[in-house]
C-alpha cells in the first residue's frame, strides 16, 4: 500500500460537469478507504486547499468590485460637494460687487487719532448706518482709505479655510483743517505733500479741507487757496462734522459701486447700439402672464411716428410680437398691415383711417430684417 499513488488532476480537455465531478469524488473516497491514514490526511488536505483557493479568489474578486464601487461613489459624492461649494462661493463673490449688497463688504480704514478729532465725531455713526464697516489703524496720518473684504475660501487639498483676502481700493481721502493747508501753501509744500501721499498710497487722492468758509472771506485766504490747484488732486471743502461724514459716505458708496459700473460700461462700449435697463414706466408681468399684452402695446407706442391709437390697433390685430413676425412672413403681409384700420380714441363713431404705407414698411423692416446693419426708415417701397 505504500507504493499507492493517488493522482487528483484533470486535463483541460475533460468535461467538467456536476455529474463527472460527483463521480470523481466517489472514486476518491473509494481510494481513501484502502490507503493508510497518513496518506489519507494528505490527500484530504490537498483537496481542501484546492477548494479554498478557488473560493478565496472568487471572494477577493467580489471584494475588489465592492471596493471600486465604493470609491467611485465616494468620488462622485466629493465632486458634488465641491461643485456645491464652488457655486456658493460664486454667489457670495457676486454679492461683493452687486449694487445694494456691496456696502457690507467695504471697510473704511481710518487712523485712531484722526477719529478723535472734532470734525470726525459723526463719521462712524454715518458709515455704519450706510452698511459699511470702520477699520481702525494705528499709523499716524490723516488719510482715509478703503478695502473690500472678499469671502472666505476653502482649500480643496487641506480642507481648511484660507486666510480672508482683502482688495485695496484705488482711492483715498486726505483730511486737513484749513490752518494746516494754509501753512503748507505758504511754505510751498502742499503740492509736494500731496504727491508724496499719492506715491505712497499708489491711488487717486482727494484733499478734503475743513472749515474754509471763514478763511475765504479774507483776501489773503483767497490768494492762498488758489495755490491748491498745483497739488494735482481734487479738492472738497466742508464746514461741519456732519457734512464731512456725509462726504465720506458718498465716497464709500461710489467706491463700492465702482466695479459693477465699470463692468456695465465695458459691456455697453462693445455695442454701437444698446437699450439700457431702467425702471421708468415699466410694466409688471405676473407669473400667469398678466401684463404681457400691455407691455406689447407699450413697445409699439414708443416707436417713432407711433401713438396710443396705432399701438391699440396693431395689438388688436397681432396679439404678440411672434404673431406679427409670423404674419409678416406672408407675401402680401405689407399690404394688409398698411390697410389696418386705426380708430381715433375719444371720438365716438369717428371714421377709421389706415395705418399707412410708410409706418407699415418700418414695422415690416423692424420685424423681418436679417442684418443688424439695416437702418429702419431708409427702405424704399418697391
Amino acid at each position: 500500500m505504500s507504493g499507492l499513488v493517488v493522482t487528483l488532476s484533470s486535463s483541460e480537455d475533460e468535461d467538467v460537469t456536476p455529474s463527472t465531478s460527483k463521480q470523481k469524488q466517489d472514486i476518491l473516497f473509494d481510494y481513501l478507504d484502502v490507503i493508510p491514514e497518513n496518506v489519507k490526511d494528505s490527500v484530504i488536505s490537498r483537496e481542501h486547499i484546492l477548494s479554498d483557493v478557488g473560493s478565496t479568489t472568487k471572494s477577493l474578486t467580489q471584494q475588489e468590485k465592492k471596493k471600486t464601487k465604493a470609491l467611485e461613489k465616494e468620488a462622485k459624492k466629493r465632486k458634488l460637494q465641491e461643485d456645491k461649494k464652488d457655486r456658493a462661493a460664486r454667489i457670495e463673490m457676486n454679492k461683493v460687487y452687486k449694487p445694494g449688497e456691496c456696502m457690507q463688504y467695504i471697510n473704511v480704514v481710518i487712523n485712531e487719532n484722526l477719529l478723535r478729532k472734532w470734525y470726525m465725531t459723526s463719521v462712524e455713526q454715518e458709515v455704519t448706518a450706510a452698511g459699511a464697516n470702520i477699520e481702525r489703524q494705528s499709523e499716524e496720518r490723516d488719510i482715509i482709505t478703503w478695502t473690500r473684504r472678499l469671502p472666505l475660501t476653502l482649500d480643496k487639498y487641506f480642507g481648511k479655510l484660507k486666510k480672508p483676502n482683502e482688495e485695496q481700493c484705488d482711492h483715498a481721502l486726505c483730511i486737513m483743517e484749513v490752518d494746516r493747508v494754509t501753512r503748507l501753501v505758504q511754505d510751498n509744500a502742499l503740492a509736494r505733500t500731496m504727491i508724496e501721499f499719492k506715491e505712497r498710497l499708489q491711488s487717486k487722492l482727494t484733499l478734503v479741507v475743513v472749515q474754509v468758509e471763514a478763511y475765504f472771506k479774507s483776501k489773503s485766504g483767497q490768494k492762498d487757496m488758489n495755490a491748491i490747484v498745483t497739488a494735482d488732486c481734487d479738492v472738497v471743502t466742508v464746514e461741519t462734522a456732519q457734512e464731512l461724514a456725509e462726504t465720506i459716505v458718498r465716497f464709500t458708496k461710489a467706491i463700492a459701486d465702482a466695479p459693477a459700473k465699470k463692468a456695465k460700461r465695458e459691456i455697453d462700449e462693445l455695442s454701437s447700439f444698446y437699450m439700457r435697463g431702467v425702471n421708468k414706466n415699466c410694466v409688471a408681468i405676473t407669473n400667469n402672464g398678466a401684463g404681457v399684452s400691455q407691455l406689447w402695446q407699450q413697445m409699439l407706442a414708443v416707436l417713432p411716428q407711433s401713438s396710443l391709437d396705432i399701438s391699440r390697433a396693431v395689438c388688436a390685430q397681432y396679439k404678440s410680437p411672434l404673431a406679427m413676425y409670423e404674419s409678416l412672413q406672408e407675401p402680401d403681409s405689407l399690404e394688409h398691415l398698411s390697410n389696418l384700420g386705426v380708430s381715433r380714441s375719444g371720438v365716438a363713431g369717428a371714421k377709421q383711417r389706415k395705418l399707412g404705407r410708410e409706418f407699415a414698411l418700418k414695422l415690416h423692416t423692424l420685424f423681418t430684417a436679417t442684418s443688424g446693419d439695416v437702418i429702419v426708415g431708409e427702405q424704399t417701397d418697391e
